[in-house]
């Protein structure tokens, strides 16, 4: 798909029904050599260019006609912080939209920032930590539901973690849409299984002006 605006290679881009509206998942928004996400379109919350955990959003074509030529854009769910203005996720890459229109959504953390520990958002030197730092408290990849209609449509709600050092992808519904298929890359690919119920224990400091200051 050739966007008017550069952007980060988009993954598997579905189509809701009955429309002629695609919902595109952006993974970070980091420029790269070859391709990158425009910085004046594709921001954070406050303007943050680049901004490091991902959008989805949506392409409306002009009259709603699938043949169309042109089609204008519009953001649909912003990743980060939710004390930061994003809504709680990081990185979102497959989607699945079922047949009420309502998106599933699954994230693409890279492994080395699953639960990386956050001992403090300050460096030695006073400056705050960057936001590729502060990764970490998204713990595992996992599968959202982001309704489309009613009270709390654009709103992401967590629906499955994956396990450790896993890419959550492909999501599928049955024809009956009772089932919900979720496909897990490489679990445990940098430090590999835990066996005999392993356990270990990491910090996390939150913003400051969320409720909790640490997390454990």
């Amino acid at each position: 798909m050739q966007l008017g605006s550069p952007a980060r290679p988009v993954p598997k881009t579905p189509m809701l029904l009955g429309t002629a509206l695609f919902t595109l998942p952006l993974p970070r928004g980091v420029p790269a050599v070859a391709c990158g996400a425009e910085k004046d379109i594709f921001t954070g919350p406050n303007g943050e260019s680049p901004y490091e955990y991902g959008w989805i959003v949506k392409l409306r074509e002009d009259g709603l006609e699938p043949s169309a030529m042109t089609f204008r854009w519009e953001m649909l769910a912003l990743g980060g912080e939710p004390a930061s203005g994003g809504l709680g996720f990081s990185n979102p890459d497959n989607l699945e939209i079922d047949r009420d229109s309502n998106i599933w959504m699954v994230t693409d953390l890279s492994t080395g920032s699953q639960n990386r520990p956050l001992p403090s958002r300050v460096k030695p030197d006073g400056s705050p930590v960057n936001q590729y730092e502060i990764l970490g408290v998204f713990g595992n990849n996992g599968t959202w539901f982001i309704p489309s209609s009613g009270p709390n449509a654009g709103k992401a709600y967590p629906f499955a973690i994956g396990p450790m050092e896993t890419e959550t992808c492909g999501p599928c519904f049955t024809p009956d849409q009772q089932t919900l298929f979720i496909s897990l890359q490489h679990p445990g690919g940098k430090n590999g299984q835990r066996q005999n119920g392993a356990a270990v224990s990491e910090s996390f400091r939150l913003p400051i002006h969320s409720p909790m200051s640490e997390r454990s």
